[in-house]
């Protein structure tokens, strides 16, 4: 069997599969954001170079029950589902990814479809995720893949568009109120409790930084140096000025980052262009 990259819609079936907690959302707009996170902007997650890329989304033989699960029907439907695997196979009592990849896999059906069939059992009960995904806080050129690598030909069309649509989501999210949820940002006004909490957090850190003869001008100044950023004495305008910091440093990466796809979708339209006749 020829080795290939798996489609974008392929590694979110088997990712649902194989990662249910992490990726079984109640609509595919939450999944496909929940991977593409881990996949291009979640630190230490291993898809760093074209060399993760490949040791860990090209398609293996064994795998075609999961890569192509219709996805589209978990998505559909309400109803609870269940991971099933076939009776006649000694491997339908384990869960996870070595069970996964098993070719007895039968799909994630409802406890009717299941009961209406007497070759499969199910293993584990499908988990419906609510809260869509935020962020994960590392829009930094050193650690994205679409900054690291140069060539980016590695990735088919279809990758490029869904990074596209994956950084898109992205801005969205920093316009919206959602931002509050961001690690980098601050609590909403009306959260007294998380206001007190970040400012004694804050102030702790403050007050290691101190000497016993240190003037206000001078403490004022390790901390602005410490932190980046000039500190005046007023621990919450501080932690705005941070939030407002990490948000502006983030859409900075995201719109550099969806001019580098355009540039590189746009070369590829043009270099088709001349090869037609």
């Amino acid at each position: 069997m020829t080795e290939e990259l798996m489609t974008p819609k392929q590694l979110l079936a088997k990712s649902l599969i194989d990662h249910p907690p992490l990726y079984a959302f109640k609509n595919k707009r939450d999944a496909k954001f929940a991977l593409y996170d881990q996949i291009f902007n979640v630190l230490g997650s291993g898809y760093e170079s074209k060399q993760d890329f490949f040791d860990n989304f090209v398609s293996k033989e064994g795998e075609s029950n999961n890569i192509n699960y219709d996805i589209d029907k978990f998505f559909a439907s309400e109803t609870p589902l269940y991971f099933t695997y076939s009776k006649l196979d000694p491997m339908f009592k384990s869960f996870g990814v070595e069970a996964g990849l098993s070719e007895s896999f039968i799909g994630l059906l409802s406890k009717d479809e299941i009961e209406a069939r007497d070759d499969i059992a199910a293993t584990h009960a499908g988990v419906r995720k609510d809260a869509p995904k935020t962020p994960y806080p590392n829009f930094k050129k050193e650690y994205s893949i679409l900054h690291k690598e140069d060539d980016l030909s590695f990735l088919s069309n279809d990758w490029l568009k869904e990074a596209k649509w994956f950084y898109k989501e992205c801005k969205n999210f920093f316009k919206s109120d959602r931002v509050y949820e961001y690690h980098y940002y601050f609590p909403r006004e009306e959260e007294t409790k998380k206001w007190e909490k970040a400012i004694n957090n804050y102030e702790k850190a403050f007050e290691r930084m101190k000497e016993p003869d240190d003037s206000v001008e001078a403490y004022h100044k390790k901390i602005s140096d410490a932190y980046g950023l000039e500190y005046k004495g007023d621990t919450k305008a501080f932690i705005k000025e941070r939030g407002y910091e990490s948000v502006r440093e983030a859409l900075d990466f995201i719109d550099e980052t969806l001019e580098k796809i355009d540039s590189e979708l746009s070369l590829r339209q043009s270099k088709r262009n001349k090869r037609k006749p």
